[in-house]
Formats: structure tokens, sequence, C-alpha cells
């Protein structure tokens, strides 16, 4: 199914009148990133037993870091594509490097772990290159709304299949309470699905206002139509997220002038759609509420954490050893059970020092956000969203550690680089396009000029 699913999205980019191979390539990269997650190849052998941790027992090639150094590669090369600011990604880089060979003890669940990182930090290259291919063109953005849309589309058909008992995709651990009875779409754990969708809907947003009424359109219809598998997965922390993002987004677009209320025949058709869609949702979470109200152990966990942070903080454990380290500490710990928080396992992991230079390009997206969300153009819709999606990522990132493993991160971080540049992109933009020489288009939202 996946390999049909890909097969109709290269027919449909390549009978596009935007079809090329400098479009096709980060598009089917974006497609496979939020849709494939496997390993592909293992550059040393990890031994049989099952590691739990931000990457596997031993280093290796997955299908995420193949799409990110293939694409990086190719950007790099690709003079015509542009250049972006990768200088705040530099610190960290460095710092996993020096570390790994000086600090930590080189181990393999640490070489896997640094290269989990480093592919992630890779992705924002790779996303903040897509956008500055994309994001400005008023056609181009058009190619990234059917991005998200497809992936979503094929992630609620799936999850439907699945909440039918129909095999497929099934998730490795099939016997798990928090896994029984929940959609994962192509993933193998049903957190994974809804972080994958949320972090599309983060992507979809800014453009949710775009002058391109099939932009607008695809993207409004893959917000709405993410509340699927969010709804079958029941992740209570990714719902929450979700309600508090869109909330937080509509609430902002009203005050700075982007919504516009009106009564059509959608409306009508929506409103029962999206309360059915609760109802399964609520159906599904009360179920998980009833099996496993508070989350597992994650008291315990944290408490474990906390113990012997004194004596590590500064330089960490090393990426992917806190279930090998903290596990001495703990017996349900060390049976595969990291602390439910992500920065706070990050910090266990690769230290202080580490989380605040990995945190830098976040912190400076946040300050500029936050000063150029109020105006009226795409580069102010994406900094609007960046501001709302630091605040909805709260309960998701403190709850769990899911976003910050091998497959998640990249996405993770593909998405706010893709957002980042998106601010930049926008600077000189009104209304959502680039001014540029061309023919001049007038409606209500103004005279813009596009291509």
């Amino acid at each position: 199914m996946a390999l049909i699913a890909f097969a109709l999205a290269v027919g449909f980019y390549a009978f596009s009148p935007l079809f090329s191979v400098r479009a096709l390539l980060p598009l089917l990269g974006m497609l496979t990133l939020f849709t494939i997650s496997r390993p592909i190849y293992y550059f040393a052998d990890g031994g049989a037993s099952i590691h739990v941790g931000i990457a596997g027992s031993a280093a290796r090639l997955t299908t995420a870091g193949a799409v990110i150094a293939g694409l990086a590669m190719w950007f790099f090369f690709n003079r015509s594509v542009g250049a972006v600011n990768g200088r705040l990604l530099v610190p960290v880089v460095v710092y996993l490097g020096v570390a790994l060979l000086v600090v930590w003890d080189r181990t393999l669940l640490q070489y896997a772990g640094a290269l989990a990182l480093l592919t992630a930090v890779g992705a924002w290259y790779v996303g903040a290159k897509t956008a500055h291919q994309f994001a400005s063109n008023l056609q181009m953005s058009r190619l990234i709304a059917w991005s998200v849309f497809l992936v979503v589309v094929a992630q609620s058909a799936i999850s439907i299949l699945q909440e039918m008992q129909i095999a497929i995709f099934v998730p490795t651990i099939v016997d798990d309470d928090t896994v029984t009875g929940r959609a994962n779409g192509t993933f193998d754990h049903p957190a994974s699905l809804g972080k994958m969708i949320l972090l599309l809907c983060i992507v979809a947003l800014p453009f949710t206002f775009s002058l391109d009424s099939k932009t607008r359109i695809l993207s409004r219809a893959s917000i709405v139509g993410s509340t699927v598998p969010l709804a079958l997965s029941a992740g209570r922390a990714n719902i929450l997220a979700y309600v508090v993002l869109i909330a937080l987004w509509l609430a902002i677009s009203a005050l700075r002038g982007r919504l516009r209320f009106k009564l059509t025949p959608s409306f009508f058709v929506l409103v029962p759609l999206l309360a059915f869609i609760a109802v399964i949702g609520y159906t599904r979470v009360s179920e998980r509420n009833e099996s496993d109200p508070f989350g597992g152990s994650r008291a315990r966990f944290l408490d474990v954490a906390l113990s012997q942070l004194d004596n590590i903080w500064l330089f960490g454990v090393g990426p992917n050893t806190y279930v090998a380290y903290f596990g001495q500490f703990d017996r349900l710990t060390g049976v595969g059970w990291p602390v439910h928080n992500a920065p706070l396992l990050l910090l266990t992991e690769i230290g202080a020092a580490g989380l605040i230079l990995l945190a830098i390009p976040f912190a400076y997206g946040t300050v500029r956000a936050v000063q150029r969300f109020r105006g009226a153009g795409l580069g102010n819709d994406a900094a609007a969203v960046w501001v709302c999606s630091m605040i909805a990522l709260y309960p998701v990132v403190t709850t769990g550690w899911g976003l910050v493993n091998e497959w998640t991160f990249p996405a993770l971080m593909w998405t706010f680089g893709f957002l980042f540049q998106t601010m930049d992109e926008g600077l000189h933009t009104q209304f959502g396009t680039k001014d540029q020489p061309g023919r001049t288009r007038t409606g209500t939202r103004g005279s813009q000029s596009v291509n």
C-alpha cells in the first residue's frame, strides 16, 4: 500500500504543471519522512535484544536518515535553490562530535544516538531549504499543501482500516495495553501517528490564508482531516495539543484580522462530521483513561531521572544510554522505560550544554516569531503558528519522549526548520506571496503581484 501511495504521488507530481526534478525530490522526501519509519542498513551488530531509547542498539541508516542525508547533499550542491542560514545549527553539531570523542564512552548505543541527533539537526536544514524553494511562491506552495493533504488522507484511510480490525501495518508490540485498540497508521506506535499528524498540521496552518484558493482549501481540509487519525490513535497529549493549537490559531487570527466567519453550506457539513469524530475520540480516550488513568508510572520515572541529575547534568551520560545508565538504580527503568519527559531525557543524555545548544534555533525562532506574528503576510502567519506551536506542544514534550526518538525527531526538526525559513520568506510579503514583477491580482484582500 505504501508503494501504491508513492506511485500515485509520483504520478500526481509528474503530471502537475509545476513538475520538475527540482520540485519532485524535496516533496517525495517530505512524503517519506512523514509516512515511513524503517531501518535500512545497520553499521554494526547491536545484538538481538530490543533497545528502548532515542535510537536503536547500534548505528543504523533509517528511512529518515537516508532522506535527510540525500536531500542535504542535493540542496548543498544545487546552488539554484538558494542559501539559508545554517549557522544556528553549527554549535550543537560541533558539541556532539567533541563530546562523543572526549566526554562520553563511545559505545554502540552512543554512536547510534549521536547519529540520530545529527540526522534531526540535518532535517532542520532540509526543512528550511524546502521552505526557501516552495513557501514564498504562490503556485509552488500549492504542492506543499497537496503533500500534506495526501499524507493526511493516506493515514486517515489506513487508520480506518485498522479500526475495522484489518491487519495492516501491524505494530511490533501488539499485546501492550497502551497499543491495543488504537490505530497506528504506517508507524509502529499509535503515539507516533498522532505526533506526525500534529506536525503536519503545523506545516499546513500558515497556508490556510493563502491567496491561492486551492492551497487554502487543501490546507484547511488537512487540518479538518487530521482529526480522524488523531481520534483513532487516542493519544491524549496529542489530542490536547491539537485542540490548543487550533484554538490559539483561531484566537490569534481573529485578533490579527485574518479570520472571517461566514455561514456556508460546508459549515453545516463540517460541524456534524467533526462532532461525530469528537465522539469517537472521546470514546477512545475514555477507554484509555479506564485502563491507564495516570499514563503508566510517569511519576516514578521522573523521580528516577531527578535523583541522579546532580551527577550528570552538565554533559549527560551520552545519547541513547538513558536506560542503560538509570536502569542501574531502578528495575522498571532497566527493562526499557525512559523518563516520559522529552527535555529531561535530552538533559540526562546530552547534558545542559548540549540541550542549550540544541535549543538555540528554537529560542531564536521564538523571539523572531513574537516580534513578527502581528502582520498579515505569509511570514507573519508562520510566526503566529510558531507561537501557537510552542504552547501547544508543551503537554506532548512534558508527558512523553516520543518526539525525540529517531523516527519522530527528524520530522519535528524539519517542521520547525520549514516554519523558521517561512518567516524569512514572508519578510517582504503581503497577503501570502512575495512582491515580484508580474501581473497584479486584485481581490478583497488587496492588490498583490503574483507570478
